[in-house]
């Protein structure tokens, strides 16, 4: 598929962590600093759907009609009202994943779609479902960047090093799989980071995701923010309703190092 679009995949094996969150707000940014940005909802709960303002049961055409039938992905790209671009889910999906369990392809599907819009856009995002299904598996195997939101909880590293051990299976299994990583601590409901099995939370993890993933692991503090919430049932970016929020900032200096780390390859 062309390279023109840089692709990250927010996953991890659990829900709650801020996936759906850290996609969409990113996606604002990126946005807003003129890059042409597509979302990829591959959850069959389409949170990223409707977070963006899209009602998934009246979207019409979505990834399972791409996925199952062979749809042209361009042919289901929403524009929604934040100018992000979307690829809209819907429960249909999760029959998208026990069809592609038979195909050859099962692994490179979403690769293959892909490839009808990527030189199109400069980003895509991509909404990966919790869990290691196939759908989640699609979205790590065509991906460059591997964005992980952990809660700030105690398992996160224990998290990583299931994620590590699921990454090697895919590259033994297809040769694919995203070349760099980065992690992203999001703060709980409280707004609390919380220590992360003792210790140092933030340069714990990252010395730990160094140890797991064999070098250098950005770590990025995501707060919570209220706003968040606000956001989401308007179907908007946090830039879009709370610019000045702590949490809406530290996705701006994500979108800020993801554009200068794009610029100079």
């Amino acid at each position: 598929m062309p390279t023109g679009a840089r692709r990250i995949a927010f996953a991890h094996h659990k829900g709650g962590t801020g996936k759906t969150t850290s996609c969409l707000n990113l996606a604002g940014c990126l946005q807003a600093r003129g890059r042409r940005v597509l979302v990829v909802d591959m959850d069959p709960q389409a949170h990223a759907t409707s977070g963006l303002g899209i009602d998934p049961a009246t979207a019409g055409e979505n990834l399972y009609s791409v996925l199952a039938e062979g749809r042209p992905l361009s042919q289901v790209v929403l524009e929604t009202e934040s100018g992000v671009h979307l690829a809209p889910s819907s429960l249909d999906l999760a029959g998208a994943e026990v069809l592609l369990q038979s195909r050859p392809d099962r692994l490179q599907a979403l690769a293959r779609a892909l490839g009808d819009v990527a030189s199109r856009y400069e980003f895509i995002l991509l909404d990966s479902p919790p869990g290691s299904g196939l759908l989640m598996l699609n979205c790590l195997a065509v991906a460059d960047l591997l964005a992980v939101p952990v809660d700030s909880g105690v398992f996160a590293r224990e998290s990583l090093k299931s994620l590590h051990l699921l990454l090697g299976d895919l590259r033994e299994a297809t040769g694919a799989g995203p070349r760099l990583w980065r992690i992203l601590v999001v703060a709980n409901r409280r707004g609390l980071f919380e220590s992360l099995g003792g210790g140092a939370s933030t340069n714990g993890l990252q010395r730990d995701a160094g140890t797991i993933f064999g070098g250098a692991v950005p770590v990025s503090r995501i707060p919570y923010s209220s706003a968040v919430v606000e956001a989401q049932r308007r179907g908007l970016p946090l830039r879009r309703v709370s610019p000045g929020s702590a949490a809406n900032r530290a996705y701006e200096r994500l979108a800020d190092m993801l554009t200068s780390e794009d610029r100079h390859g």
